[in-house]
């Protein structure tokens, strides 16, 4: 009992530490960044899944992925930076990559995938974790999950910030697992490879969660964290 108070205790303390430094000292993390992607060789590859017109998944209240998703990749930089790893994201605003006016919504959807792939190739010596958001049919589903690559680095970066992700939520019993079904980005990158559901917009709980900034700063501390657990133990 003790040792889960404390760990609870830390958690918040970290979670406000954090929250007020980017809060605070964001123009100047943000310069750190910037000059991290251009002198150090960039480790972690953060994905914002989806932009532009494709808003991903949307909730029965119209609450759409793209944008929470990209608010939680930001954030994850930020912090992953002010600890010292360099990264950088496939997507930096709430556009989509290589989108064309000219195109159909299926040709952007398409550019915008092989763009992502891209990136992975241009920097295959970085680990790739993708953001995303859940949604089913049944609302009581809840829960953040991560999902891998069938390679044994990307079973341990999953395995690690599933455990992190505990931490938030001492209900949450998914596990990671392999990535379901096609999916093109993943079957396609040279880079140890993740992604992150996380969590449910058809869970009204959850929905209310993803939209408040202080949960995202969460889910990006136990990403970074996972993260850092899975460089240590590789």
């Amino acid at each position: 009992m003790l040792k889960e108070k404390i760990k609870n205790l830390t958690l918040i303390f970290l979670t406000i530490s954090v929250f007020l430094c980017i809060i605070n000292f964001r123009n100047d993390i943000a310069s750190i960044v910037s000059k991290k992607e251009n002198l150090e060789e960039i480790s972690l590859l953060i994905d914002a899944g989806h932009g532009g017109q494709d808003g991903g998944a949307v909730s029965s209240n119209g609450v759409a992925e793209a944008d929470i998703n990209l608010g939680i990749s930001q954030k994850t930089q930020l912090i992953a930076s002010f600890i010292g790893i360099p990264s950088k994201l496939t997507r930096t605003d709430e556009n989509s990559l290589n989108f064309s006016s000219e195109n159909t919504l299926k040709e952007n959807k398409n550019s915008d995938l092989k763009a992502r792939v891209a990136l992975a190739k241009e920097y295959r010596s970085a680990d790739f974790v993708s953001i995303h958001l859940n949604k089913f049919s049944d609302r009581r589903y809840f829960g953040a999950q991560v999902f891998h690559k069938n390679d044994s680095s990307s079973v341990l970066l999953a395995q690690e910030i599933q455990k992190s992700l505990y931490i938030i939520d001492e209900n949450n019993t998914r596990e990671a697992k392999s990535v379901p079904n096609a999916n093109y980005i993943m079957e396609n990158i040279p880079n140890t490879g993740v992604i992150v559901e996380c969590g449910f917009l058809s869970n009204e709980r959850e929905e209310q969660l993803l939209q408040n900034a202080d949960y995202h700063v969460k889910l990006a501390m136990s990403i970074v964290g996972g993260y850092t657990g899975y460089k240590y133990n590789r």
